[in-house]
């Protein structure tokens, strides 16, 4: 299993992202302790699936799908390759889920640059025993298309540095950094759509933005009470009310399953119905 080539994984990870900036990787850096980042939220209450990822290329946040599979965006994995990766969890990142060697796969068509951040998305995979155990998270399937239209609220998780949602100095507290942090957006009702299908979005916080750090992270919306995953942290303006930019998870499961069963380890992703609501729930 380790053996297994990482440009497998990168194969069929195909998506599209209009650009609107860039919340990047941040230098590596300790977890601290930040009394004030549990935030209160009936969104992500407890958002335990969302992990702090400290890779070659710094810090990003990633979504757990399965005890090996993490889902994060592309520019925080830089390219396809082996590599070693700590995965931390818990409200302060003081808990080591993983720590070792990874598959890293990232969309061959990826570049640093606006023309191709519509191919900004990147799979982890864990060597050996992966995580001992995960939780369950639920990833939006339907019916409605929330971000078609502006005004609904959803919530960003991440990692990243800055302080404490809503607070207007947004990105600037380097002593912060390290803790789960949630903040509120407002979709604008527009984004990027391919072949009638929607696969980008933009939108838009008055106080505070993504920061540097939590790329990748889960974006939640609430739905009969309880929250779920329905896209992945890709790019913002580092200032309030600036626009940011996700990558919508629903069209990108049958590529993530095609891809690894070409890996060796196949993940299921079926799709599930409960009051009214279609989700997915991943396993190995």
């Amino acid at each position: 299993m380790q053996n297994r080539s990482p440009a497998l994984l990168a194969l069929a990870l195909g998506i599209s992202l209009h650009a609107a900036g860039c919340a990047e990787p941040e230098d590596q850096a300790d977890p601290v302790s930040d009394p004030q980042s549990l935030s209160n939220s009936a969104l992500a209450p407890d958002a335990t699936y969302a992990v702090y990822l400290q890779v070659p290329a710094g810090t990003c946040t990633g979504i757990v799908l399965s005890k090996h599979y993490i889902l994060t965006a592309g520019h925080c994995l830089e390219s396809n390759r082996e590599v070693d990766l700590t995965v931390r969890g818990g409200t302060q990142g003081e808990v080591t889920l993983y720590q070792g060697r990874a598959n890293v796969g990232v969309h061959p068509s990826y570049r640093e640059d606006d023309a191709h951040w519509m191919y900004d998305a990147g799979l982890i995979l864990l060597h050996g025993n992966g995580m001992s155990s995960v939780p369950e998270v639920r990833f939006y399937a339907g019916p409605e298309a929330p971000w078609t239209q502006s005004g609904g609220l959803f919530q960003g998780v991440g990692y990243g540095r800055g302080t404490a949602p809503g607070d207007a100095e947004n990105c600037m507290d380097n002593a912060r950094f390290g803790a789960r942090r949630r903040g509120n957006f407002r979709f604008l009702g527009r984004g990027e759509v391919v072949g009638g299908v929607w696969r980008a979005f933009d939108a838009q916080s008055s106080v505070r933005s993504l920061c540097p750090g939590d790329s990748g992270g889960p974006l939640v919306l609430n739905r009969g009470g309880r929250p779920y995953v329905f896209g992945v942290t890709s790019r913002s303006y580092l200032r309030a009310g600036a626009p940011v930019t996700g990558i919508l998870a629903e069209p990108l499961f049958p590529d993530i399953e095609l891809g690894s069963r070409q890996a060796g380890r196949p993940l299921s992703c079926p799709v599930r119905s409960e009051g009214g609501v279609s989700f997915r729930v991943c396993s190995e």
